[in-house]
């Protein structure tokens, strides 16, 4: 009884230790997700929108600035292009054009994406087309 409490000690020090030196390195650093985060929903972070939305390295802050941004072109950047999958949604999900909508949907390789895009296409009979090619079932 008394090694099993010994080793139970030991692990809790350990995994104490472990945590503080994850808090100290993002001290360090002068980053934590909620104090960036807060930054960007306050537009208290001096970078455009844009920039942030383009660019940061913290998937979390892009998507807020995603969902903060207007500018269609680049919504439409980011749903073609970027190869994080939840900020190809995100974006995706703020377009109004329908031909970017449609090739998205056509086109994405992933499916949660080609649905976030089929569900804002207005046309009838470019939803069909999209059944009719889409082989992945939601």
């Amino acid at each position: 009884m008394g090694t099993l409490f010994v080793i139970i000690i030991l692990l809790i020090v350990l995994f104490s230790a472990i945590s503080d030196k994850k808090s100290a390195n993002n001290k360090k650093n002068g980053y934590t997700y909620k104090r960036s985060n807060k930054e960007v929903h306050k537009n208290t972070d001096k970078r455009p929108l844009k920039k942030i939305a383009l660019n940061d390295k913290d998937w979390r802050r892009r998507d807020t600035a995603i969902k903060k941004l207007n500018n269609e072109q680049i919504l439409k950047k980011i749903a073609l292009n970027d190869n994080d999958s939840r900020l190809r949604s995100t974006a995706t999900k703020k377009i109004s054009d329908q031909n970017v909508l449609k090739k998205i949907a056509l086109n994405d390789n992933d499916p949660l994406v080609r649905s976030d895009a089929t569900n804002e296409i207005l046309n009838q009979n470019v939803l069909k087309k999209i059944a009719l090619n889409d082989n992945d079932s939601l």
